[in-house]
């Protein structure tokens, strides 16, 4: 019997017909070739043989197929079930649940009680924000002093002691945190807290607000969202954003958060070298809305600036916890330094502009203008930090002490530029680091590696580089603020093997003999008595400058 013999349905349907018993056997005992192929059927082939309700003969077979539709759709056909979706996927979830429900327990969450899971056992696994490293005793201490403060205050610890992995074990003891933004100045300190975050603590890896503006604020809003409608697990919180003030503080940013709902509840903001949240410009990234608020620096007062360095300590709730550059040494979390001091003169056509610019500047503060006062005021500081007799005392600092992994600070970068060359015709490996240099990650990683002598840099370096290794700074050019100085001394004083004592070169710019005015030279003698009163070789230090400065009325008193 062939094929076209057999009694063939229109159609087959699992619910009334045995597709096996009355297709297949049948057909199959019947056939002699069997030839498989893989094909697919076009638009037009589709409607070629779609139903065809108004041909003569189909009505009954179009009729059927409704039918059979209505009883699938009304859940009346037999072997099948219909669930809504919303069910299929509640049923699908709840296979994955544990056999008891889960407990709760209070807690105190530092703007009031709140509640978490509480783990009981293996049914709930809570992920625990924690560290991963052990703290200095120091650390701790600063902790438990944030706490004290209801979780609002500075943090004022030399440069070295852990001011990074201390905020963050401050964040750990916040349970429930929804948000933490940690504001910096550079790119390559947001670098650095991000590394700190991913392999030193379990928290989630941080947004990082300097790249592409567009896609990170993308991320942040929909997070932000997700956290307003209480859509994000609690173990995928707190979200993190770690960005530079310029980006954080810009009104964008501002709009995007207001957008989203506004800051969450707990949120907490880190202030990575506080101070520098005290200029007008990046004010806007301190909320009120803000619950948690710490601030870190080593020198939190600005320098000049009453009114920036009050909104700062306003902000935050003051100074909570202080750990000195000496208390760091002391306690062997730094290492000591000697210090050595080259005096220099500027040259008499130098010291000629300088006291046009003084008599200037005093004309100026007579008539009360700020704004040509501060400019004459810079103008004269760069006499004093680009004094040519400072390029010529350079070889007799590198006579005396051959750069070993050395940080050089110039005045600027034509200037870093010429000392670069200067010291490769002498035969060093070095290398100029600047804004201009494109390449500058890399140029660091050959610095800390050992295969650089030196890097020569005007602020670069002043933040946010941290190599343990480097021996040596020497300091051709500072401004006169403490802040400056007081960071770039602490690039060297980082504990590492084979390193017990680091060195320290600085440069003092006198005015000629004939001149005795110590006025030129009052800030630059500020800077030696910090740096001499913490060295390891302070009283030689304190007898060599006296003689050399003598004729300026120099005494003793003045460097103690």
């Amino acid at each position: 019997m062939s094929l076209d013999k057999l009694d063939i349905q229109e159609d087959y349907r699992s619910d009334r017909d045995n597709l096996i018993q009355d297709f297949y056997i049948p057909c199959l005992e019947r056939t002699t070739v069997y030839s498989r192929a893989v094909g697919f059927f076009s638009s037009f082939s589709l409607i070629a043989i779609s139903i065809r309700s108004w041909k003569e003969g189909e009505q009954t077979r179009v009729q059927r197929k409704v039918e059979d539709f209505q009883r699938l759709w009304s859940n009346k056909t037999s072997k099948v079930e219909v669930v809504d979706f919303p069910e299929a996927a509640t049923r699908s979830l709840l296979r994955y649940r544990p056999s008891s429900p889960p407990e709760y327990e209070e807690i105190d969450a530092g703007i009031g009680r709140g509640w978490r899971l509480k783990e009981t056992g293996k049914s709930y696994r809570i992920q625990r924000n924690t560290l991963k490293v052990e703290l200095r005793p120091l650390q701790v201490d600063a902790g438990e002093a944030f706490k004290r403060a209801n979780y609002r205050g500075i943090l004022a610890m030399a440069t070295g002691t852990g001011k990074t992995l201390t905020a963050l074990a401050c964040a750990t003891r916040l349970d429930c945190l929804d948000l933490i933004i940690i504001g910096v100045p550079t790119k390559e300190l947001a670098n650095q807290w991000d590394e700190e975050i991913k392999t030193k603590t379990s928290f989630r890896s941080p947004i990082i607000a300097t790249g592409r503006a567009e896609h990170w604020r993308e991320i942040l809003f929909r997070k932000l969202r997700l956290i307003y409608h209480q859509e994000l697990p609690r173990e995928r919180l707190p979200v993190i954003v770690v960005g530079t003030y310029s980006e954080l503080s810009k009104s964008i940013v501002a709009d995007l958060i207001n957008d989203a709902g506004g800051l969450p509840e707990r949120s907490l903001l880190i202030a990575d070298e506080v101070h520098a949240t005290g200029a007008e410009v990046y004010r806007r990234i301190l909320r009120e809305d803000f619950c948690y608020r710490l601030g870190l620096s080593a020198t939190p007062i600005r320098p000049y600036d009453e009114e920036g360095t009050g909104v700062v300590l306003d902000y935050f709730g003051g100074i909570v916890y202080e750990f000195t550059l000496e208390d760091a040494i002391a306690a062997g979390i730094l290492c000591e330094y000697d210090y050595y001091v080259y005096v220099t003169a500027l040259s008499e056509e130098e010291h000629e502009k300088f006291q046009q610019l003084t008599a200037k500047i005093a004309a100026s503060l007579n008539k009360d203008d700020r704004d040509r006062t501060h400019h004459l005021t810079i103008q004269r500081a760069k006499i004093i930090k680009s004094a040519t007799a400072k390029i010529n005392i350079l070889d007799r600092i590198l006579n005396d002490y051959p750069p070993q992994q050395a940080m050089i600070y110039c005045a600027d970068i034509e200037g870093a530029t010429q000392i670069s060359y200067r010291l490769a015709q002498r035969g060093f490996n070095v290398a100029r680091y600047s804004s201009q240099d494109s390449d500058r990650k890399k140029i660091l990683a050959n610095f800390a590696s050992g295969y650089l002598d030196a890097l020569v840099a005007v602020k670069c370096l002043d933040e946010g580089v941290d190599i343990p290794s480097v021996h040596q700074a020497i300091i051709l050019a500072s401004d006169a603020t403490e802040r400056q100085f007081i960071q770039r001394r602490g690039r060297i004083l980082r504990v590492a093997p084979k390193k017990s004592v680091a060195t320290l070169i600085d440069v003092l710019v006198v005015p000629p003999l004939q001149d005795e005015s110590v006025k030129l030279i009052e800030s630059e003698i500020q800077r030696i008595k910090l740096f001499a009163r913490s060295a390891h070789n302070r009283t030689s230090v304190i007898i060599n400058l006296i003689e050399e400065l003598k004729y300026y009325g120099i005494t003793y008193s003045d460097l103690i």
